[in-house]
């Protein structure tokens, strides 16, 4: 039972896995690069750094995304959207429920009210497959909002590519020298977040100093989504793509494994 749901959630797993090394060779052939840049005035740490000729160091990301990085993404996205659905087909046809072709998992785009007449329109002869569905709270600022979420990409995706963007870069090891050559700032592998530029300030080096850079310069990179809608939650556009598409994917097999409990638990009707 649920062979269908579990293939899907395993593609998606494997694009997943596609995704990571695509982007890890992406960041090896065109890594992110620190660059020293010579400046009469600039503003670190809000802090004005005013001695003529100072140096800042700025790291540089590339500016365009593989296609096959962008395909990947919606891949996994819709696979693991998919199972969901299969998830609730299997158990209604289980339970000798009415099947058709407007049977899916159940998700509103409003508030509770609205997804309990979603989920009262799955027809089945169990009353605790209604009130399982109930339980997932997969509407918009429900608890189970992550389905909500899942459900809201993969329907953009269907109708424009998934757009994400190089928001920030895992440095090398970073230290930064005074003009006596005593130590001044040491950033140890930080992760730097530059904005929707691709193209920011890291530190400024001290007036007659400099700064040893491990790794030639060279930053590997992280994917964001891009703030897609106006209401999302900053969870989905500050945390790397990677770790997003792997927090679905454990909610979806959270769903399965929960299901195929509750049906050892409670017979037929």
């Amino acid at each position: 039972m649920f062979e269908s749901a579990k293939s899907k959630l395993a593609r998606g797993e494997y694009h997943i896995a596609e995704f990571k090394k695509q982007l890890e060779n992406f960041s090896i052939e065109h890594p992110g690069r620190i660059s020293a840049e010579q400046i009469n005035q600039c503003l670190i740490s809000a802090k004005p750094f005013n001695n003529t000729d100072s140096t800042i160091l700025r790291v540089t990301l590339p500016r365009e995304i593989p296609e096959n990085i962008l395909l990947t993404i919606g891949d996994a996205i819709h696979n693991i959207r998919v199972a969901l659905d299969h998830i609730t087909w299997s158990l209604v046809e289980w339970d000798g429920g009415k099947l058709g072709h407007n049977l899916d998992f159940p998700i509103s785009h409003k508030d509770i009210a609205d997804y309990q007449r979603v989920c009262a329109a799955i027809k089945t002869p169990s009353t605790w497959i209604n009130d399982f569905f109930l339980g997932c709270n997969a509407y918009y600022q429900g608890l189970g909002e992550v389905y909500y979420w899942l459900n809201f990409i993969d329907n953009m995706d269907k109708h424009r590519r998934i757009i994400p963007v190089l928001r920030a870069a895992n440095l090398p090891d970073i230290q930064t020298y005074n003009s006596n050559d005593t130590k001044s700032i040491f950033f140890r592998g930080n992760t730097i977040n530059l904005g929707d530029d691709a193209n920011g300030v890291i530190c400024a080096i001290p007036y007659g100093g400099r700064a040893k850079i491990e790794n030639g310069g060279l930053c590997s990179i992280e994917l964001y989504f891009d703030k897609i809608d106006p209401n999302i939650p900053d969870y989905y556009i500050r945390t790397p793509i990677a770790s997003v598409l792997s927090a679905f994917h454990w909610n979806g097999c959270y769903i399965l494994g929960q299901v195929e409990k509750l049906i050892e638990q409670y017979p037929k009707v």
